[in-house]
C-alpha cells in the first residue's frame, strides 16, 4: 500500500485560469514527481491563495487551510507524511506526530532584505519556529544547502542525521513542440521583484535589436497573484527600459496561456544584476523557458548555467557587459539555424534532468520510510530565553539602582532642608544676640552674677 502524503502550500498549483507563481510551479513538480514514484498525493492550498478565484475546484476550497482548520484537514486525510512548500506554510501548524518535510527551494529571507523598511526580526523567528517542526528538508539546488544549515542548527535539527535532499524544479515529461519559425523573437517574463535587476541587460538587448534592425522583445510584467503583503514593491519594466518600437509589453496571464505563447518565441532573456540572493537562487522561470524550447541568455553565476553550457542550450554572458550582450543579440539574429539547434538542446536538457520524477531519490527515500526526528529545543529559543533572563536581571538591577538613586535624592533633599533650617536658626540666634534687650540682660547678668 502506497504512503498517503499531503502537500500544504501557500500557493495554488498551476491552473488553467490562474496566473502561476514560482512556488506554485515548484510545488506542482514535487506533487507530480511523488505521484510518479507511486505515492498517493493530496494538495491543500492556503486560504489566501484561493481568494478571488471563483472557479477554484471545490476540493481545493474544502482543503484550503490556515491555523483554524489545519488539524482537522490532517485528521481527515490521515496522511503518513506531510510536506510544506514553501516553509511559511508550516507556520500554520501547531504540532504533529506525523513526519514532516519542509521545502526550502528559495532564500526568502535574503529576498526580503531588498524590501525597504523591512523588519527582519519577526520573519527570522517565524522561520526558525517553522523549521523546528520539520524532519526532512528539501533544497532547490546544491548551493542552498550550506546557506540553510545554520537555520536548521538554530531550529534544533540534528543535521548529522541524513535529513536533507536537493530537489530542483521539474515540469511535465510531455514537452511541447516548439514553433521554431520565430528565431528573432526574444522574451522575458514574470514579476520583477526588488531583489532582481534585469533592466541594464534588457536595455542592452534592445540596443542589439535596434542595431540589427530586426527582431522583437516581448516583456511580461505584473504583480504577484497572491503576495500582497508589500504593495508597491513590484517594478514596472517600462519605467526602466528605453522606448523602442521593437518592445512589446504584456500583462501576466494564466499559466497555460503563457506556455502556449512561450513556444512561439525564439530566445529567453534570463539576465539579472549579480547579488547574493541571485547567486543562491534556483530560478523557476529558467526551467520553464528551456522546457518550452527557448534557449536562454543567462549569467555564469547561476548553478544551472554549467548545464546550459554543457548542453549548448543557450549563451553565457555577463549581465554587466553591455557590449557583450549587444554582440550576442546581433549574432543570434544573424544565425537563425543556431537558435533552432540550441532550442532542441534546451528541451533535451530538461528531458534528461528536469521532468517529474527526476532528482527525487532523497525525498522518495524519506517518503518510503518517514520518521520523526529526535530534536533539541530550538537554539534560537534558548538564546532568546537566556536573553530574556538577562533582561529580567538587568531590569531588577535597574530597579534597585533607581530605588537607591531615589533614596539618595530624598536624603540630599532632606539634608538641604536641614541645612536651610539650621541657617535660619543661626540667623535668628545672631539677631537675638545683637538685640538691645539681649545685650542689656547680658550686662545685668555680669553685674549681678546670675
Amino acid at each position: 500500500m502506497s504512503s498517503r502524503i499531503i502537500l500544504f502550500s501557500t500557493e495554488l498549483l498551476p491552473m488553467k485560469d490562474v496566473p502561476a507563481t514560482g512556488w506554485g510551479v515548484r510545488g506542482k513538480g514535487i506533487y507530480e514527481g511523488l505521484k510518479k514514484c507511486g505515492f498517493e498525493l493530496f494538495f491543500a492550498p492556503h486560504k489566501n491563495a484561493v481568494k478571488g478565484y471563483e472557479n477554484t475546484p471545490s476540493e481545493l476550497k474544502r482543503l484550503a487551510f490556515d491555523k483554524t482548520n489545519i488539524d482537522n484537514i490532517i485528521k481527515e486525510i490521515s496522511p503518513d507524511m506531510i510536506i510544506f512548500s514553501p516553509w511559511p506554510a508550516a507556520s500554520e501548524l501547531a504540532k504533529t506526530d506525523i513526519p514532516v518535510a519542509i521545502d526550502l527551494g528559495g532564500p526568502i529571507i535574503l529576498e526580503n532584505l531588498f524590501i525597504p523598511d523591512w523588519d527582519i526580526i519577526h520573519p527570522l523567528e517565524s522561520k526558525i519556529e517553522a523549521l523546528s517542526k520539520g524532519d526532512f528538508f528539501i533544497f532547490g539546488n546544491k548551493r542552498q544547502k550550506n546557506y540553510y544549515l545554520l537555520y536548521l542548527i538554530l531550529a534544533g535539527i540534528e543535521i548529522k542525521n541524513d535529513c536533507t535532499g536537493v530537489v530542483p524544479m521539474t515540469l511535465s515529461p510531455d514537452l511541447p513542440e516548439h514553433k521554431d519559425q520565430f528565431p528573432d523573437k526574444f522574451v522575458t517574463g514574470g514579476v520583477f521583484y526588488p531583489w532582481q535587476n534585469p533592466f541594464p541587460s534588457l536595455n542592452a538587448v534592445v540596443k542589439g535589436i535596434e542595431q540589427s534592425k530586426k527582431g522583437k522583445l516581448k516583456i511580461y510584467r505584473g504583480k504577484h497573484p497572491t503576495w500582497d503583503q508589500f504593495p508597491g514593491i513590484f517594478k514596472d519594466p517600462e519605467d526602466y527600459i528605453g522606448k523602442s518600437q521593437r518592445i512589446e509589453y504584456a500583462d501576466i496571464v494564466p499559466y497555460e496561456k503563457l506556455l502556449d505563447d512561450y513556444i512561439r518565441q525564439g530566445i529567453a532573456i534570463d539576465l539579472y544584476e549579480e547579488n547574493f540572493e541571485r547567486k543562491l537562487a534556483a530560478p523557476n522561470r529558467t526551467i520553464t523557458y528551456l522546457w518550452c524550447g527557448l534557449p536562454v541568455i543567462i549569467p555564469e553565476y547561476f548553478e544551472i548555467s554549467k548545464e546550459i553550457e554543457e548542453y549548448d542550450a543557450g549563451w553565457i554572458v555577463s549581465p554587466s557587459d553591455e557590449e557583450e550582450i549587444i554582440n550576442v543579440v546581433k549574432s543570434i539574429l544573424d544565425q537563425p539555424d543556431l537558435v533552432r539547434k540550441k532550442s532542441l538542446n534546451a528541451q533535451k536538457l530538461v528531458k534528461e534532468k528536469f521532468i517529474w520524477g527526476k532528482n527525487m531519490e532523497s525525498l522518495e527515500k524519506f517518503c518510503n520510510a518517514p520518521l520523526k526526528q529526535k530534536k533539541n529545543p530550538p537554539i534560537i529559543g534558548r538564546i532568546m530565553a537566556e536573553n530574556s533572563k538577562i533582561k529580567f536581571q538587568n531590569t531588577e538591577f535597574i530597579n534597585e539602582r533607581n530605588e537607591l538613586q531615589k533614596i539618595i535624592k530624598d536624603t540630599c533633599e532632606l539634608l538641604e532642608t536641614v541645612k536651610e533650617e539650621l541657617r535660619q536658626t543661626t540667623d535668628q540666634l545672631n539677631y537675638i544676640r545683637n538685640s538691645i534687650p539681649y545685650r542689656c540682660l547680658k550686662k545685668l547678668k555680669h553685674l549681678f552674677k546670675f
